[in-house]
């Protein structure tokens, strides 16, 4: 990365943080309510196989004492108009 050099250690070490991050988020206790709800999508290329646009949707709530929580974050697939099939 950059022209460093990393050990396939280093790489599983962090791969392996990141998805516990990632599991904590999904399985946080969230706010039962929210005042508000902010639902986005923005095209971003993301390399799989290739480097394609996918779609990725957020939706940010700010709760009844205006902190904000990042409710969702997802990735839909060839989504051409993903807004009219996004299911949370």
């Amino acid at each position: 990365m950059f022209g460093a050099k990393v050990s396939k250690g280093t790489v599983s070490n962090i791969t392996n943080r990141i998805i516990s991050n990632i599991d904590s988020f999904k399985n946080r206790t969230m706010a039962s309510e929210y005042a508000v709800i902010y639902i986005d999508a923005t095209m971003m290329p993301l390399r799989r196989d290739t480097v394609q646009k996918e779609a990725v949707h957020i939706a940010l709530g700010i709760r009844t004492d205006g902190t904000k929580e990042n409710v969702i974050l997802k990735i839909k697939r060839n989504a051409i108009n993903s807004h009219s099939n996004l299911r949370f």
